[in-house]
């Protein structure tokens, strides 16, 4: 797990990241392709609000929120307006989705497994 060094004073430590191209040795001090974030009570509030807002603002394509308590999966997707839409209602009734990242990139999910 590495670190994603946002600004100076903000660095933040995503669950899970992929990053497209060229992996940093250290840390990652460009905007991840997507982020996901797996809510806990005590990290539930961060990653539903300010992390949003934060990876919103950096133009990190896509966030998703993992809930296993409620076994559920938030999907946002950046818009060419900057601002995420939500996608959650994209993902199929058996669970399966695809992110499609700007590079051409392709990522088959499927929430059954991230649940698991």
């Amino acid at each position: 797990m590495r670190d994603w060094i946002v600004q100076k004073d903000t660095v933040v430590r995503p669950d899970v990241m992929l990053v497209c191209g060229t992996q940093p040795s250290r840390h990652l001090e460009k905007p991840p392709s997507l982020v996901i974030e797996v809510l806990s009570e005590s990290t539930a509030n961060k990653d539903l609000h300010a992390k949003r807002e934060l990876y919103e603002e950096q133009r990190v394509e896509h966030y998703l929120i993992v809930d296993t308590d409620e076994s559920t999966i938030r999907w946002f997707a950046l818009q060419s307006t900057g601002k995420y839409q939500d996608m959650t209602s994209s993902i199929a009734s058996n669970g399966q989705f695809s992110v499609s990242l700007r590079d051409g990139c392709i990522i088959h999910l499927d929430r059954n497994m991230a649940l698991a």
